[in-house]
């Protein structure tokens, strides 16, 4: 897809499936629609959204291209570590909605 549309294309139609989908699926009164939403819909966005960035990796780099694909393509799961731990810490912080005076 990303060859006949290109990258930009692909990455956008992903990011509109993407965000249309998680707040689909945040609605659903059913498991069995949440899995078509989120699951399938979803799953299929998030793969628009990677494809488009190993590609454009890949063009744009010549010499170190393995180097830049692994780090691009490494991204995911770290975030995924990243993100796991620092959602728990900002779930746990105590916000108060007063305005000092």
């Amino acid at each position: 897809m990303v060859n006949r549309f290109g990258c930009r294309a692909v990455g956008m139609f992903g990011a509109i499936l993407a965000t249309v989908s998680m707040f689909i699926s945040a609605f659903m009164p059913k498991i069995e629609w949440m899995i078509i939403s989120y699951g399938i819909f979803a799953g299929a966005a998030f793969g628009f959204l990677h494809l488009p960035s190993i590609v454009c990796v890949s063009f744009y780099f010549d010499t170190k291209r393995a180097l830049a694909t692994g780090i691009t393509t490494c991204g995911t799961p770290i975030g995924a570590i990243i993100f796991a731990p620092l959602t728990e810490i900002l779930l746990n912080v105590k916000v108060s909605a007063q305005v000092p005076v």
